[in-house]
Order: C-alpha cells, then sequence, then structure tokens
C-alpha cells in the first residue's frame, strides 16, 4: 500500500455516515512533499497573512515525512482574474517510522477548525509555534507578498508538488513547508490515532 492510499483510506471512513454517505474532503493526489522538522512538540498550520492558525502539540520533535494532495484542475474563483495553476487541497504529516498500513488503520477525528481567509492563499506548515515564524530575513506576513511568484516558479519547472522548503531555525533545523491552498477561507485539521491512540498522523483539509 502507498501513502496516498492509505491517507485516503482514513480520511473516507472519517467522512463515512452511519447511512453508509461518504463525502471526500480533498482533491487531487497526495505526493511526498518533503520533510518537517519539529524543533519542539508543536506543529502548526496557519495563513501567512493572517494571525489564524491551528496548532498540535503530541508529535514528538524530530523528522516527520509530509504528504500534499495537489490537485491541477481548481477552478479559479471569480474573482481571481490571473492563471490559478495546481493548488494544495489536503496536506498531511505522518509520524516518523509510521507506515502506510498504520495510517489506514487509524482512527480519524476532528482536531479543529479555522476561519483562515488569507488574501494570498499561501500557508506554511512549521514544526514551531506560529509567533516565532520568520522565513529568511523577512516576517510571515512580509514574506507571503513573494513566495507566491516563487510558488509559481516550482509549477512552471515542472515540479509535481508545488511546495518551498525554508529554513525557520539554523540552530535546530525547524523548517518551513510553505505552498498554495485552494479556495482556502476556511480549514479543518484531523488527527489519526492507533489502537493505543498514540498520534500516527494530522491531516488539513477541506479548504474552503
Amino acid at each position: 500500500m502507498n501513502m496516498h492510499d492509505a491517507l485516503h483510506a482514513t480520511l473516507t471512513r472519517a467522512f463515512t455516515s452511519p447511512f453508509g454517505d461518504s463525502h471526500v474532503p480533498y482533491t487531487g493526489v497526495f505526493h511526498a512533499a518533503g520533510e518537517l522538522v519539529v524543533a519542539t512538540p508543536n506543529i502548526c498550520l496557519s495563513a501567512l497573512d493572517t494571525s489564524e492558525f491551528l496548532h498540535f502539540d503530541e508529535i514528538p520533535a524530530g523528522r516527520h515525512p509530509v504528504y500534499a494532495a495537489v490537485d491541477d484542475r481548481i477552478e479559479a474563483p471569480d474573482e481571481c482574474d490571473e492563471e490559478y495553476g495546481p493548488r494544495v487541497t489536503a496536506v498531511a504529516v505522518v509520524a516518523a517510522g509510521v507506515t502506510a498500513e498504520q495510517v489506514a488503520a487509524a482512527s480519524c477525528e476532528s482536531d479543529g477548525f479555522a476561519h483562515l481567509d488569507p488574501w494570498s492563499g499561501v500557508f506554511a506548515l512549521t514544526g514551531v509555534e506560529r509567533r516565532d515564524i520568520t522565513l529568511g530575513e523577512a516576517a510571515a506576513e512580509d514574506y507571503a507578498d513573494y513566495a507566491e511568484p516563487r510558488i509559481r516558479g516550482l509549477v512552471a519547472s515542472g515540479q509535481t508538488v508545488p511546495v518551498l522548503d525554508e529554513l525557520i531555525d539554523p540552530a535546530t533545523g525547524a523548517n518551513a513547508l510553505v505552498f498554495l491552498a485552494a479556495h482556502a477561507a476556511t480549514c479543518n485539521g484531523y488527527v489519526g490515532r492507533d489502537e493505543e491512540g498514540t498520534v500516527v498522523c494530522l491531516i488539513w483539509a477541506e479548504f474552503d
């Protein structure tokens, strides 16, 4: 089993009602998108040009693989008058050492909702608290202004997963994975646990 199939199975099961109706809260295909270096047990998903974020602290410090669902057929919002391009519709952090089979077997439950509504659609997944983010020489809100053209450059070069990997803290190696989300006014977080209650994955989806 590959990780796309595992994440798809977990999300589908979480969104299946007692009556058998199901809803998959993302489109596209999950691809490997790098690793998230977690300096302290803090993982945060935030819109760079707003103060809102979703925070989680049950995955330990370390290097954890990240997967992003990318859809290149997303329709641009009515107010968008430029080329839209591929967008991330869901992003997942899988705890280090966890297999696809463990992810597929995990129970998945809601772990928070945020009305993020960024102007740019630029998001960052980080292994530090939101207030600690600086990217290069720029504060997070300033970085959003030039992240989008850089991500579009990745798309133009043929990169399958248009995600920037930016160093936050040279001392710890903590990084930020920066991406453009689809229709990102809101976002929901989900946590997958094994039978012992240990977290095996975090998933953020429903970028609506």
